[in-house]
């Protein structure tokens, strides 16, 4: 007699996807299957017996399994096949507006992947290599970046799909999104830097087009690292000369051709007259502020300063960590000035704090209202 093993009388799939379910023996082979509704299920048995299972479109079918016996036995099978989850992103753009430089993060999830996503090459997307794609349940954490050559402008659509193409319409997601110049005009901070032989100090770039190139007139006078993510520059200072003095220009120039800079002198300091050794005295601890204590800060690409009074330096700045905040705002301290810039997509009005730390541990937190 004709076997199904497992026996079965009904099974569900997805739509796009194929599954084994059960052997197929006894009887008098060869086997056939027939669907009582092709376009929504059909099957195969394989050359082991195997009975395959293909769902296409959401809907029910019957597949029947027959033997070639002169007294045709036959096992029948329903099968219903679910539509697939729609594809969607997180959070869910349709436009986006960028500089040159910058970019932003979403989360592919739904319909059936591998995913195909395109550009018209203003605009590339690939996948977060610290977060690899999982094939397996759909989650590609992808990041959309604008090509820097030349600084382009204008406006590129990006195209999601997935491998499931059986959707009326197509399973597709578009961004749409507009390049602009950046708003705030590159600068690099301070535009003079006193030093000693053989110390170290630090510039700061904001603004313009990333990344940037760092170059020293004089480098055996002063020279400049590369810049880290923040825009911050150690400058080395190596000699002067036998007048005492000596000076190198710390030029940046950024994606677009625009260049600023920053004199750094190197000054031998002359030796101290000796004096009567006195009982050295501890400075008196002042606390650490920093005002105002709230700035509006507006579109990408804006940035705001606060001053920092008082605590013991060198500062830094740091941004509060939820809510992916870390991602809207870029944090620099030069001297006593704080900068924020905004960098981010700005999806929705937020107030972020920023926490401003001394060398001696004190902290004090102000805050960004973004208004969009």
């Amino acid at each position: 007699m004709l076997r199904m093993t497992p026996s079965l009388s009904a099974v569900g799939l997805t739509a796009g996807t194929f599954s084994d379910v059960a052997k197929i023996s006894q009887g008098v082979a060869p086997y056939y299957v027939v669907s009582s509704a092709t376009p929504v299920a059909s099957a195969r048995i394989l050359s082991d017996g195997t009975l395959r299972l293909f769902g296409t479109l959401p809907g029910t079918a019957t597949v029947t399994v027959q033997d070639s016996s002169v007294n045709q036995q036959s096992i029948p099978l329903d099968v219903t096949v679910q539509a697939l989850p729609p594809l969607y992103i997180f959070p869910a753009l349709t436009e986006v507006t960028m500089v040159p430089g910058s970019k932003f993060y979403f989360t592919v999830s739904g319909g059936s992947p591998p995913y195909s996503v395109g550009s018209g090459g203003l605009v590339s997307v690939i996948c977060n290599p610290e977060t690899p794609p999982l094939p397996v349940n759909g989650y590609c954490l992808s990041h959309a970046y604008v090509a820097t050559a030349g600084g382009s402008t204008g406006t590129d659509t990006i195209t999601i799909t997935d491998q499931y193409r059986f959707g009326t319409p197509d399973d597709t997601i578009s961004i749409k999104v507009t390049i602009q110049a950046p708003t705030v005009a590159l600068k690099v901070s301070p535009s003079a830097l006193p030093g000693a032989p053989g110390t170290t100090g630090e510039l700061m770039i904001t603004g313009g087009v990333p990344p940037y190139r760092v170059s020293a007139s004089n480098p055996s006078v002063a020279t400049a690292g590369q810049p880290t993510a923040d825009g911050r520059v150690t400058v080395n200072l190596i000699d002067a000369t036998l007048s005492g003095s000596a000076t190198s220009v710390i030029t940046v120039v950024d994606a677009v051709g625009n260049s600023v800079s920053s004199t750094v002198t190197v000054t031998t300091p002359k030796e101290p007259t000796p004096t009567t050794p006195t009982t050295p005295s501890t400075p008196p601890v002042t606390t650490l502020m920093v005002t105002p204590a709230t700035r509006p800060l507006g579109a990408v690409g804006t940035q705001v300063t606060f001053d920092i009074v008082g605590g013991t330096g060198p500062y830094t700045a740091s941004v509060l960590n939820i809510l992916d905040y870390a991602t809207q705002l870029q944090t620099a301290i030069a001297g006593s000035t704080l900068y924020v810039v905004h960098i981010g997509t700005c999806p929705v009005n937020e107030t972020i704090p920023i926490t401003v730390q001394d060398s001696g541990n004190q902290s004090f937190t102000v805050n960004v209202q973004l208004n969009c």
